[in-house]
């Protein structure tokens, strides 16, 4: 640390050294994160995939390779620390002012610049551009879910942004229609008006793709060269073989931005590489980082590190929930509450967890039987039970006395991706022990074949009764509906598995014709609104939504009131009551939890991994050794 902070003082005094007039005196950079590590600064982190291009775009980033590399060249209002669990003041100067009544807040922007010529600054108008056009057609971004329940006016907007054709019939561009509930304050505040109370706001305007945008995003995001960004790094030539090379942008102040160190001088991505090829390449110190490949599930489940390269690990990233249908063969048995009771009694999570874990690493894999933790609501174990079932309307409402029989084993979900991840990569190419997960919890016995199959028909669901499962095509999501599918089939019932591409999913579920799911959620965040609300809102439009499930009317507003709580232990309590009511209705059970495992070079800094992009944080990443023909910091910081 005490290095960076050196070099950074010799950088900063090279850089303004010239004859040309110094601009008026900028902030002083913060003291530096906690989360830094002792390494050499400088150097090229050298980032290996299977993609070859990613969008740039960062309302179309959607998985880990895009947002890896949006991490680097662009910033939000507020934003994570690696390790953190609620995001910080990025581009904002603190966090929002709120009004009395807590229905206006107010967002003040710190100093940052667009690498244009003149570094021109970034002011709120470009934070409501990129708010905007997350409904533009072509864009159509899933988060606009988030916004469109917070912001007054937004969903109107979006509803009528979404179906206009630039350009065509009279229509207006959406950028140039206002929104009710956003408004710009001169260059440097944000004032949005709030539907109702939302504690979870600083995570929503957390959300990479709501990274503000300079107005030549008008051109398009197709010439990475051309590319106008505000992040600690811009494009420039990638060498041969490279998809993308990542320089210093000189027009990133280190003095204004508190979440990026920015600690190596380039980025080098290639792509098109096979996942062996990327392995091998990390083993042998031919890379730092992997771009999109996930450790192989024989070296996840090794007793030990292979020597030279390390493993980074984030807890329970990945959530797998049953899903109980509407519009399924057997949807008038499931309306009755004994047939979904006799449903959940039936999963046997162990199971799921034995078979998830064959198709993607057995030591990635854990039992899960809850939708939200206190972990996940970042509330301690002393404010835990929650407040009686009538804080939930859907007990009564469901009229169901059967509760999940998972709901009193004492078991809890693994702590939720947000939560503090642990790492554990080898700054050094020795050996290094392979992270013990954390054990399998234990779960109540489940049901012999022959005992569901008598409870099945106790409740109506008799042998030879139709059943369709549906799962997306991806390794873990096939694997639990192939399970489900030879756990319901053993007690006696006639199940189909369907089995849907995952870019279509949602669109699938949405139009029935299912008794079952295992949708993989991936939370934005961690509370009720980015766990439940893809559950819960028939409106969702996220790439794991419900579609056609079972859900009351009064959860969703149950849910809202949770998150509009002026003491927040209070609304956590809430929002924990609102799941388990949810498991005990059966509409929803949570079955199992992912580890995301990466690997990594072995020079790679011991540092938490950035659940965000479920890897190690290109921005505060720090290299173990210079390598040959490498000086540290060879090119210079800005002023």
């Amino acid at each position: 640390m005490a290095g960076s902070a050196l070099l950074l003082v010799s950088l900063l005094i090279a850089a303004c050294g010239g004859s040309s007039p110094r601009p008026a005196p900028q902030p002083t950079r913060s003291p530096e994160p906690v989360f830094s590590q002792v390494g050499k600064p400088g150097g090229t982190l050298r980032v290996v995939g299977t993609v070859r291009a990613v969008p740039l775009d960062p309302a179309l980033a959607r998985d880990d390779a895009a947002l890896l590399v949006n991490r680097l060249i662009y910033r939000q209002l507020y934003s994570y620390r690696p390790g953190d669990q609620d995001p910080s003041p990025d581009l904002a100067t603190g966090p929002p002012r709120l009004s009395q009544d807590r229905l206006t807040a107010s967002v003040s922007l710190g100093f940052a610049r667009w690498n244009v010529s003149g570094g021109r600054g970034v002011t709120a108008n470009d934070v409501l551009r990129s708010l905007k056009r997350l409904c533009s057609p072509g864009v159509l971004a899933p988060e606009r879910s988030y916004l469109s329940e917070v912001v007054v006016g937004y969903a109107d907007f979006c509803t009528r942004a979404g179906r206009a054709r630039l350009g065509r019939g009279g229509q207006p561009d959406p950028a140039t229609v206002d929104v009710p509930g956003l408004q710009a304050v001169g260059d440097g505040e944000v004032q949005i008006k709030l539907r109702r109370p939302a504690a979870d706001l600083t995570r929503i305007l957390a959300l990479p793709a709501l990274s503000p945008l300079p107005f030549e995003i008008e051109d398009g995001f197709d010439a990475p060269l051309q590319l106008v960004t505000d992040g600690p790094y811009r494009f420039v030539d990638p060498k041969e073989g490279e998809s993308y090379r990542l320089s210093r942008n000189a027009a990133w102040d280190p003095g204004t931005d508190r979440i990026r160190g920015a600690l190596v001088d380039r980025v080098a991505f290639r792509g098109g590489l096979t996942a062996d090829d990327v392995q091998q390449r990390l083993a042998t110190n031919d890379a730092d980082l992997s771009w999109d490949t996930d450790a192989p599930p024989a070296i996840v489940d090794a007793p030990a590190t292979p020597t030279g390269f390390g493993l980074l690990r984030l807890p329970a990233r990945d959530h797998g929930v049953v899903a109980v249908g509407t519009r399924g063969p057997a949807a008038r048995a499931l309306a009755a509450p004994a047939a979904r009771g006799a449903v959940v009694a039936c999963l046997d999570r162990a199971r799921l967890r034995k078979d998830v874990g064959a198709a993607v690493g057995d030591n990635r894999v854990t039992v899960a039987d809850s939708l939200l933790t206190p972990a996940a609501l970042n509330l301690s174990d002393d404010a835990v039970p929650v407040p009686p079932a009538s804080a939930s309307p859907s007990a009564g409402a469901s009229g169901s006395t059967s509760a999940s029989p998972s709901a009193s084993a004492g078991t809890t979900r693994r702590p939720s991706p947000s939560a503090t991840p642990t790492a554990t990569p080898t700054p050094t190419p020795t050996p290094t022990a392979t992270p013990t997960p954390t054990a399998t919890p234990s779960v109540q016995q489940p049901l012999s074949p022959a005992q569901c199959r008598a409870r099945l028909a106790t409740a109506g669901l008799k042998p030879g009764t139709d059943l369709v499962v549906l799962a997306a095509d991806t390794p873990a999501e096939r694997a639990a509906g192939t399970s489900l599918q030879a756990g319901f089939k053993a007690a006696g019932l006639a199940v189909q598995l369907r089995i849907v591409p995952a870019e279509r999913y949602s669109a699938i579920a949405a139009l029935g014709g299912w008794d079952l799911a295992v949708p993989v959620q991936r939370p934005a965040y961690t509370d009720g609104r980015a766990v439940l609300g893809p559950l819960l809102d028939p409106r969702w439009v996220g790439e794991r939504s419900a579609g056609a499930a079972r859900r009351l009317p009064t959860w969703l507003p149950t849910l809202y009131d949770a998150l509009a709580e002026a003491d927040t232990t209070d609304g956590a309590r809430r929002q924990l009551g609102l799941a388990q009511a949810i498991s005990d209705d059966g509409a929803f059970a949570g079955a199992f939890d992912v580890d995301i495992v990466r690997t990594t070079g072995s020079n790679v800094g011991t540092i938490p991994p950035l659940a965000l992009i479920g890897n190690a944080d290109p921005a505060n990443v720090a290299l173990g050794v210079t390598r040959p023909g490498e000086s540290p910091s060879a090119s210079a910081a800005p002023s």
